[in-house]
This record gives C-alpha cells, sequence and structure tokens, in this order.
C-alpha cells in the first residue's frame, strides 16, 4: 500500500509540475508579445516625430526662402 500511495504522490507531483510549466510558458508568451507590441509602438512614435521634424525643416527652409532679406 505503501508503494500505491508513493506512485500516486509522484503522479500528482508530475502533473501538477506539467501544469506550472505550462502556465509559465503561457505567462512567457504573453510577455514576449506585449513586449513586441511595445517595440512597435515605438517605432510608430517614433516615425511620427521624425516626419514631424522634417515637416518643421521644410517649412523653416521655405520661410527662410520667402523672407526678404534686410540688406
Amino acid at each position: 500500500m505503501t508503494n500505491e500511495t508513493l506512485e500516486k504522490a509522484k503522479t500528482e507531483i508530475e502533473k501538477k509540475l506539467a501544469y506550472a510549466k505550462a502556465d509559465a510558458e503561457k505567462g512567457l508568451a504573453d510577455v514576449k508579445a506585449e513586449v513586441e507590441k511595445a517595440k512597435a509602438e515605438v517605432g510608430k512614435k517614433m516615425a511620427h516625430a521624425k516626419a514631424d521634424v522634417d515637416k518643421a525643416r521644410a517649412d523653416a527652409k521655405a520661410e527662410a526662402r520667402t523672407k526678404p532679406s534686410k540688406e
């Protein structure tokens, strides 16, 4: 009977370990997905900021060309 109890306990521990491992892998996948999402968002914001800077430069250049020189 002791052997049977040990086998049941061992099986239960293995089952709980497998469940914990699966949950950890799911959690890691979720974290990785969130990181990729954050990277994409940062990339998008950087592209928007660069476009805004380029627009401002173009505006400044155009304004400098159209201003009459004060000579």
